[in-house]
């Protein structure tokens, strides 16, 4: 576990590093205002895991779009490889990309040195370096059934930030911005989504004790990752498609009413409960055509994987759906959202099992990680 606390401490190190080219004063007068949150904190790593969350998210959704992607993803270990190579890549330019515009508009804010222009290059370059530079940090870990560290630094500052969101929720009890009983209905609220999210990752996670396959019974690995990637990857998907399936009514309202709707926040969580099962069953046939065994079996295990996928699916879109409405309706209890609820109950179970089998490190470059290439196992 050492190497777990010695990646989230350089990750937390480097949160307080600040961007190169700011000008230190100007920034101060700008952030000493509440009003300007998003630019409180300008460290190199200010983009975070968002580059490489954004590519690997959108190449899920095309290996679930397109079984042959994923089928050629994993015939061999070197298409895994040269697949790892096409997401670390389009993750730094994306980098770049989001870099820039973070830089143009500091720049269109006046809050860069003297330098002027070249404010703009050296910040892309921090950018790219910063991004390249979590993506090692990630395989030095592996977590059980999640691969490498990915999933861990994405959720390690959602639980360090927790304490201060509980401390304030009891603070506004005690100063009367909240009530009591409105306080104890958001912790019964969060407990009850906890539980709903530990039964969905449970339920998945019997891939590897019911896998009909010669080589899971060899080794349960490869189902194990499967099934936890199918555990946590539905919602984040799902998200992700009701925004752009949302997007032209949202466009449209702007342009209409001149401003956001809060229809257009309704409509992005009941899309966004509808899709989370429909990804899920579509992780259980992709899934089911790696069973090697007679046809008979293989319709039978395919019947079980897309009922028990589809059952924790459905948990799953109650909490997004739940949480989500709880949210609009009362921002107060919106620690997190019901996608970080899963993904930070989905990496502590994995964390759990970890520390059960006492591993968490692994030799530089040893890591296949199932973040970056795919939900199954690779074969040579």
């Amino acid at each position: 576990m050492a190497a777990f606390a010695t990646v989230f401490l350089v990750y937390a190190l480097g949160a307080w590093i600040p961007l190169p080219g700011l000008d230190a004063e100007k920034l101060a007068a700008v952030t000493a205002f509440p009003s300007n949150p998003l630019i409180a904190r300008l460290s190199i790593f200010s983009l975070g895991l968002v580059p490489l969350l954004t590519v690997l998210a959108h190449a899920e959704i095309a290996k679930l779009v397109f079984p042959r992607l994923a089928r050629w993803q994993g015939a061999s270990i070197l298409n895994a490889d040269r697949w790892n190579d096409i997401l670390r890549i389009s993750a730094l330019v994306l980098a770049a990309l989001q870099g820039y515009g973070i830089m143009a508009g500091l720049r269109a804010m006046e809050l860069t040195d003297k330098a002027g222009m070249a404010s703009v290059p050296v910040g892309i370059v921090t950018f790219i370096g910063s991004t390249a530079l979590l993506i090692w940090l990630i395989d030095r870990l592996s977590l059980p059934g999640l691969g490498n560290g990915f999933w861990f630094l994405c959720v390690a500052p959602l639980v360090g930030a927790l304490p201060a969101a509980i401390l304030q929720r009891i603070d506004l009890v005690g100063t009367g911005g909240m009530a009591p009983t409105a306080g104890l209905f958001g912790l019964a609220f969060a407990s009850a989504a906890i539980l709903l999210a530990v039964t969905a990752t449970s339920i998945v996670a019997q891939e590897c004790k019911t896998g009909h396959s010669p080589e899971t019974e060899r080794d349960p690995k490869p189902g194990t990752q499967a099934a936890l990637a199918a555990a946590i990857w539905p919602p984040f998907l799902a998200g992700i498609a009701a925004g752009y399936l949302v997007l032209p009514y949202s466009i449209a309202v702007s342009v209409l009413e001149g401003g956001a709707s809060n229809t257009v926040a309704a409509g992005h969580i009941i899309v966004t409960a509808l899709l989370v099962p429909i990804f899920s069953c579509l992780y259980a046939w992709r899934g089911s055509d790696t069973v090697d065994t007679d046809p008979t079996l293989q319709d039978e295990a395919r019947r079980k994987r897309l009922y028990r996928y589809g059952l924790a699916g459905g948990l799953q879109s109650a909490i997004c759906a739940g949480i989500g409405t709880l949210a609009w309706t009362y921002p107060v209890f919106n620690p997190w959202s019901g996608v970080q609820v899963i993904a930070v109950v989905t990496v502590m179970m994995s964390l759990a099992s970890c520390w059960r089998s006492r591993s968490g490190s692994v030799p530089p470059g040893a890591v296949a990680p199932v973040a970056l290439h795919g939900t199954g196992s690779t074969r040579p």
